[in-house]
């Protein structure tokens, strides 16, 4: 299954849309049933799966490369932050979309003016393989 996110939060000046700090979203596991769930997103070892981001305005920042860690609760990264601030990172520009696999480390950024910010997230099963 494919699931589609659609979100639109009105932020002010230095706020994030969404999620703060490095991170995964690893699979979603359709049997979890809801996002209020603890472990709704398992980080697991897999080949597919992943995401399509697409915003408004800039707002998320990713990176490429190969890190050391496992991720924690949720799929957070901070433990990571030195070897994330060392290594090349892409902010992802509006109005294009980006795919991410599985284990594509990305966060929320603060935005530089109040605005309004649309996020359409479409999170893609473990049959897809992104290269």
């Amino acid at each position: 299954m494919v699931y589609l996110t659609i979100d639109e939060k009105e932020l002010t000046l230095g706020k994030t849309h969404r999620r703060g700090g490095a991170h995964v979203d690893g699979v979603w596991v359709p049997e979890m049933k809801a996002h209020a769930e603890p472990g709704r997103h398992v980080i697991r070892a897999v080949d597919g799966g992943g995401l399509v981001l697409l915003s408004n305005i800039q707002g998320c920042k990713a990176w490429a490369g190969d890190f050391h860690g496992e991720p924690g609760e949720g799929g957070d990264l901070e433990s990571i932050r030195g070897q994330l601030d060392a290594a090349p990172s892409i902010l992802l520009a509006p109005q294009n979309a980006y795919c991410l696999n599985a284990w594509g480390i990305h966060e929320s950024i603060p935005v530089a003016a109040s605005v309004q910010r649309s996020l359409v997230r479409i999170t893609l099963p473990e049959t897809v393989v992104i290269h």
